[in-house]
This record gives C-alpha cells, structure tokens and sequence, in this order.
C-alpha cells in the first residue's frame, strides 16, 4: 500500500506563539541545492516536518485542548 503523506494545517494563531519564526528559519535555511525548484521543494517539505514536530511539543493536540476548555465554561 503507498504511503500517504499528512498536510502541515498552519494555523493562524501560532505566528503568535514563541518558537514559531525561529522554526521556520532554521528550517528553510537548512537545506541548500544548486536547483532553484528542487532547493524551494526541499525547503518546503524541512519546514513542514520541523512546523508538524514544533507544533506537536508547543501546542499539542489543539481539539483536545479545546475539548478540555470548553468543559470549564
């Protein structure tokens, strides 16, 4: 069976949050090549998987939270 690969779902409010445009620079000028479209790809996909790790030791699980929350309301 191929392996699917998940979506990053940037959300608006972690501009906001420590760590996120540190994240995002180290990420992107992580990866170098000498093919302008091949270098932006690899960024792209670096940023992804370091924004999905970032994002899973800074904020968590955001519907749990969420769920979390609204029950003390």
């Amino acid at each position: 069976m191929p392996r699917t690969h998940r979506r990053v779902h940037l959300e608006d409010f972690w501009l906001r949050l420590d760590g996120f445009q540190e994240t995002v620079t180290v990420a992107w000028h992580s990866v170098d090549h000498i093919d302008p479209f091949h270098r932006t790809m690899l960024r792209m996909q670096a940023k992804a998987k370091s924004l999905t790790s970032w994002s899973a030791k800074s904020v968590g699980n955001i519907k749990q939270h969420q769920a979390e929350t609204s029950n003390f309301t």
